[in-house]
């Protein structure tokens, strides 16, 4: 995989929402309601990808309200099928039996911290090209709740590997309404 097919990889799982969704917590297009899960309750959420196919997160999710802080954590896997989108003007498909998932969203007051990890194997096909890799990847993001209701479009950094390439980047978190 070239540095620029990587790239394209990472911004479309990422802006695409597969690696990072609100469906695993209900929180929907930012801004809007959140409705967290009871303790230790199962999550199976599929998600379409943007030009056909789909990815199902399987796992668990609690929630804890703690001193006006609310702490929401989720794990599982996320399968892909045939998950089609495109991303810097480059077409991509993506499968995967399970990539591993671990997603922490921590409300205080008028901010949100999103922390996230991603890691496993995935195949991928852009063109005629094909192969399989390992991604491994931690997301962070502080997000404003004044900005975002300003609007502002919340933004996160991803870093870590795709593909054997290094990579540390922006990206915006789901924002349509």
């Amino acid at each position: 995989m070239t540095e620029a097919e990587a790239a394209a990889l990472v911004r479309g799982l990422y802006e695409g929402k597969l690696l990072v969704h609100g469906e695993v917590f209900n929180l929907g297009p930012f801004p809007g309601p959140v409705s967290l899960p009871g303790r230790a309750s199962p999550v199976n959420a599929t998600i379409p990808c943007a030009d056909g196919g789909h990815a199902t997160f399987e796992g668990v999710a609690t929630a804890e309200i703690h001193a006006g802080q609310v702490t929401a954590e989720a794990s599982g896997s996320l399968a892909a099928r045939n998950c089609a989108f495109h991303s810097d003007g480059l077409g991509i498909v993506v499968d995967s039996d399970g990539l591993a998932q671990s997603i922490r969203i921590t409300w205080v007051s008028d901010s949100i911290l999103l922390e996230a990890q991603s890691s496993g194997r995935l195949g991928w096909t852009v063109g005629r090209r094909v192969g399989r890799c390992e991604l491994a990847n931690k997301v962070m993001g502080h997000i404003s709740l004044d900005a975002v209701w300003g609007g502002a479009a919340p933004v996160a950094q991803v870093s870590g590997t795709v593909c054997g390439r290094k990579i540390n980047r922006e990206f915006h978190l789901v924002t349509e309404s």
